[in-house]
């Protein structure tokens, strides 16, 4: 039963990986994108807006992570 337990935080912690994985790399694509398309407003905009989701969930996600170590 210890072991089931294990392998499920474990999976836990790989798919929260990956997904903050994504999500940092989603934030330098649209950073980067913010950059070159400096003159079109309203893709600047969006991804102003998708910067700051991306930084709250990540943070949420680390939050939780440490919370499973504590």
């Amino acid at each position: 039963m210890k072991n089931r337990g294990q392998i499920s935080l474990e999976i836990a912690l790989l798919v929260s990986s990956m997904v903050l994985v994504s999500i940092i790399g989603g934030y330098y694509f649209i950073k980067n994108s913010h950059d070159a398309l400096s003159g079109m407003n309203n893709t600047c905009k969006e991804g102003e807006r998708f910067i700051n989701i991306s930084n709250n969930k990540s943070l949420e996600y680390t939050n939780k992570i440490a919370e499973v170590f504590k």
